[in-house]
């Protein structure tokens, strides 16, 4: 149990920094060139931060009750009380129940915290029109910028029914320049010219030497099937 207590200490700062960092989409996903795309602050990765803090403040409760009424904030001094006060923690009538409870966060963390495809798709606030590179399966969050809190899946919904009646004239290496910055789809200039040559973007038009008018939401579907 000592072991695993450390474990959520060294984690719920990582929780925090999940609910609140901005990051640039960029080095290992393709980048989003002139300027950097903020990620939102994630609704979800803040309410697991405080339930595992409020978690540290019940473990510190087993030796004060006094912890248990500081705000999540307070989980750093509450578990230097559980460090000093260990034995009162073990032999408190709760410490079975908060032991399952402790494994069950960690677990929870554990498979939460696996990592995902690094697929985004960006997306504009609509109160103050900041870029946000919202990652797959974030359903809700807030605006770095502005604070605004937001329907991602919304916003998300709403560029992908626009991307699929958007179309755009550029050359194949374009197209995948396009698939990789916006889209977050890494994605060659070769990759593009084979599906035109298979015949796999029925859709995509030759418009001159070079040039192709391409439907947005094609070159997507057909990025996810390679």
């Amino acid at each position: 149990m000592r072991r695993q207590i450390a474990s959520l200490a060294k984690t719920i700062p990582e929780l925090r920094a999940l609910a609140e960092r901005k990051a640039h989409i960029g080095e290992r996903c393709g980048g989003v060139r002139g300027g950097s795309v903020g990620l939102p602050v994630s609704v979800h990765w803040l309410e697991v931060y405080e339930e595992a803090a409020r978690l540290m403040l019940r473990l510190a409760g087993c030796a004060d009750l006094k912890w248990m009424l500081l705000p999540v904030e307070g989980w750093r001094p509450a578990y230097r009380a559980v460090c000093r006060s260990w034995s009162r923690v073990v032999c408190s009538p709760a410490a079975g129940e908060l032991a399952d409870r402790l494994d069950r966060m960690l677990r929870r963390i554990d498979r939460l915290s696996t990592p995902s495809d690094g697929r985004v798709t960006v997306v504009q606030c609509p109160d103050c029109s900041a870029s946000l590179a919202v990652p797959q399966g974030m359903r809700d969050g807030w605006c770095p910028e502005c604070g605004e809190r937001l329907d991602l899946d919304m916003l998300v919904s709403g560029r992908v029914d626009a991307a699929g009646r958007a179309v755009m004239t550029c050359s194949p290496a374009e197209a995948a320049d396009w698939l990789t910055d916006r889209a977050g789809l890494r994605t060659t200039r070769k990759q593009v010219s084979n599906w035109l040559a298979r015949g796999r973007l029925p859709k995509a038009r030759r418009l001159g030497h070079g040039v192709w008018e391409f439907n947005q939401a094609e070159l997507i579907e057909v990025r996810d099937r390679a």
